[in-house]
């Protein structure tokens, strides 16, 4: 009997705890699985195909229309926003976007999946590459 009762509170235990997810909650929307082209070392990151779809997927939800910065498009990004200067070109580490990603937590996306090491690394090299909207080459030599 006891063995009968502590499966069943088992299988209770698991329905409930299965049920406790965030998966379907409109606050926590889960992130769409990102394939970004492979970055081949001396390539040039292209921010339409390689960097907007990251933001796309993983900050425009907070920071389009609103969220004191604007990542929907590359003015946007560019314009800043109320802590000032989100990007600082050719300075991928001392840009304000890419300490906000890479924290230890990190401190964005809030309350999201935090970016993948190829998703930082994507932002990293294009703001190192001089953060232009087309390919740039040598702009940071």
């Amino acid at each position: 009997m006891r063995r009968a009762l502590f499966i069943f509170f088992t299988l209770v235990l698991g329905l409930f705890l299965n049920a406790c997810t965030t998966a379907g909650d409109p606050l926590f929307p889960e992130k769409d699985v990102l394939v970004l082209p492979e970055v081949v070392e001396g390539q040039l990151i292209d921010y339409a195909t390689q960097v907007q779809p990251i933001f796309d997927a993983s900050c425009s939800l907070c920071h389009g229309a609103s969220g004191g910065l604007d990542l929907s498009s590359y003015e946007g990004l560019m314009a800043g926003g109320v802590s000032g200067d989100s990007v600082i070109p050719c300075n991928g580490e001392g840009s304000y976007l890419y300490e906000k990603v890479i924290g230890d937590p990190p401190s964005m996306p809030l309350g999201g999946t935090p970016l993948s090491d190829s998703e930082l690394e994507v932002i990293q090299l294009w703001i190192d590459q001089g953060a232009h909207e087309v390919p740039t080459e040598g702009s940071c030599e």
